[in-house]
């Protein structure tokens, strides 16, 4: 599951969050637009996510479904 998050963001993770945990969303991206990050989060649960990483410009990253679809964080920002 992807968000991207511009002025939603709060909404995104203590709404949207919590809701994808309980349904066991097992992994879960939200785009960060003003931040400029990616959170990262996995080990789905009642209340949401068990971990949690934030990516920045610089770093790559797959989703745990598709391990082969490496993408650059810069890249989801229009930016390398």
């Amino acid at each position: 599951m992807i968000e991207v998050a511009d002025a939603s963001l709060n909404f995104d993770c203590n709404e949207k969050l919590p809701a994808y945990g309980r349904e066991a969303i097992p992994e879960v991206w939200i785009l960060d637009l003003r931040g400029q990050t990616l959170e990262v989060f996995w080990e789905p649960h009642f209340s949401g996510h068990g971990s949690q990483r934030t990516l920045r410009a610089g770093v790559r990253v797959a989703p745990l479904a598709f391990p082969d679809a490496v993408v650059q964080v810069a890249e989801m920002f229009g930016r390398i």
